[in-house]
């Protein structure tokens, strides 16, 4: 996954970085796992002198979704497809 994500971020350096325009990334994670990737993901980005933010999904006020200009959903289900607790109220 870690690779793919390495992939995201290298395709994502050109418009934002050269704009300067901040990456929202966002996540819904049960036991840890999106929140983890979603923590590395923003390491990444950052390790590359983009600007980004991270955030659960409930956390995000949904109404400044139109505002931002990328946005990068992590999202891992959980039991039998289930959504995270943390993205119930979103979705």
């Amino acid at each position: 996954l870690e690779g793919q994500f390495h992939k995201l971020v290298e395709g994502l350096s050109g418009d934002s970085a050269s704009a300067g325009e901040s990456i929202t990334i966002l996540y819904g994670s049960e036991t840890g796992n999106a929140e983890e990737q979603a923590k590395n993901l923003l390491q990444d980005v950052r390790a590359r002198g983009m600007k980004a933010t991270v955030s659960a999904l409930d956390d995000f006020d949904v109404e400044e979704l139109p505002s931002q200009k990328t946005i990068v959903l992590v999202i891992s289900t959980c039991g039998l497809g289930e959504f995270p607790q943390n993205s119930k109220r979103t979705w």
